[in-house]
């Protein structure tokens, strides 16, 4: 109730002059106190008649009436709800007709609570998905339908065409004559950092999430991420993914991904919420990003990196969430064995990691935080593990002196090996000290 109350001090006593209360409450009459209005409703009933939409709506859990209520107009609508109430469907029920609607809904066999709190926009879309596209035809329909099987109208896809020489343009074309959510962006070659730009600054939602567009989703996944990023107002909200081998047509959830412990519950702790960038998987797809915080930081994907563009990003946004959420279901389905893939890359391309730690190691040093840069220094211990131990021989001996030059430069031995203790994890220990002694 605290929570309440602070909500309702803050609002201009003067705009509220009519509320709808829907509750005996005691406690609800003593919380209008502080916007003293002219006139209050105990009943829908006694608003026949009435000329003006109302001021407010102020309810309490299980109430009851709340289908009754979307074709209400009214400027506010207050109030709590329980565990089992489901606040997601309110909000979609009356988003149209309400401009702000605010809801504590209490968790489980508990006195806590999280916080829905949410004001209408001029844009009316909450949500932008955004695929860049180049050569993927063969694979569009099934995401296309996947993704678009929620048919919410607050989403829009974005679908940039960085040039593509098949017919993924007339795909996308052809879908989005029978669906106004979706639309294509065309844009000259310029790879795929520069394609997901063009859709953040296309972008209308203020939440933003990337799909590669030949992958698919499971049809649940963007409501579930949304409806969860939105109860909390999480900076931050992933869920779990699936590998999937093209070969055969299975699929496998990717484990070990910080799906367990607080990020269940949600996570505040911003040294918890920076340990995402080591812990969990890069895999950006998977994700909401608050198109505020991408704003407010000017994070965006680095064009001059033509492939792993996805890992600095992930770094960039995870270093500045203030909370972060997850969903512990596999609901993304990322396609292996695709030609042309990053995943493929086995030779002098994976040279690109010394130009995105390049980039790395100017965006921390603006923090002067050590513990920033212990933990993106164990992000490169990681990745120059992956990288000697996947990169073709005749490019090993060079890789790994490239890689120790950059290790080297912000701590010696001893310290980079307790930072593969504390957060690299103990597996990366051997390729860290084949790379520091050369002995490839």
């Amino acid at each position: 109730m605290k929570q309440l109350e602070n909500y309702l001090s803050r609002i201009d006593q003067n705009t509220v002059n009519t509320v709808l209360l829907l509750t005996r409450s005691q406690k609800f009459q003593r919380l209008l106190e502080s916007l003293r209005p002219k006139k209050i409703y105990y009943n829908l009933s006694e608003l026949a008649g009435l000329e003006k939409p109302i001021d407010m709506i102020l309810f309490d859990c299980s109430c009851g009436m709340m289908d009754q209520l979307a074709k209400l107009h009214k400027k506010y609508m207050v109030g709590r709800m329980n565990a089992g109430e489901d606040y997601f469907s309110l909000w979609g029920k009356n988003r149209q007709s309400t401009e702000h609607i605010y809801i504590e809904q209490m968790k489980n066999n508990t006195d806590e609570s999280e916080i829905f709190e949410w004001n209408k926009t001029d844009r009316d879309v909450e949500l932008s998905v955004i695929l860049p596209v180049y050569n993927v035809s063969k694979y569009l329909p099934q995401c296309i339908e996947n993704l678009t099987k929620w048919k919410a109208a607050y989403i829009e896809y974005l679908f940039v065409d960085d040039g593509s020489t098949d017919e993924s343009a007339a795909i996308i074309q052809d879908y989005a004559a029978k669906d106004i959510r979706i639309r294509l962006i065309r844009k000259q070659n310029g790879g795929c950092a520069s394609a997901r730009n063009k859709g953040i600054e296309c972008a209308k939602g203020q939440y933003i999430c990337f799909v590669d567009s030949d992958d698919y989703v499971d049809e649940t996944m963007l409501w579930k991420l949304l409806k969860r990023a939105m109860l909390g107002n999480y900076d931050l909200t992933y869920c779990g993914y699936c590998a999937y081998y093209e070969e055969t047509g299975e699929s496998e959830p990717v484990l070990d991904d910080c799906l367990a412990g607080t990020y269940l519950t949600g996570e505040y702790d911003t040294d918890r919420i920076r340990l995402l960038a080591v812990k969990a998987k890069v895999a950006i797809w998977r994700c909401l990003y608050k198109k505020s915080v991408l704003d407010e930081h000017q994070i965006r994907f680095h064009e001059d990196l033509k492939r792993f563009d996805d890992l600095p990003f992930r770094v960039e946004y995870t270093f500045v969430s203030k909370s972060a959420i997850c969903i512990p279901e596999y609901l993304y389905y990322y396609r292996l064995g695709r030609k042309g893939q990053d995943t493929e890359c086995t030779d002098e391309r994976l040279y690109v990691h010394f130009d995105i730690f390049n980039h790395l190691d100017q965006y921390a040093a603006k923090f002067k935080d050590r513990k920033m840069r212990d933990l993106l220094q164990a992000v490169k211990i990681q990745t120059y593990a992956y990288g000697v131990q996947t990169i073709d021989k005749k490019y090993k001996k060079a890789y790994a002196q490239k890689a120790k030059y950059q290790l080297k430069a912000y701590a010696g031995y001893w310290r980079n090996i307790c930072l593969v203790f504390m957060y690299a994890g103990t597996g990366n220990l051997g390729r860290f000290n084949k790379i520091w002694f050369g002995k490839m």
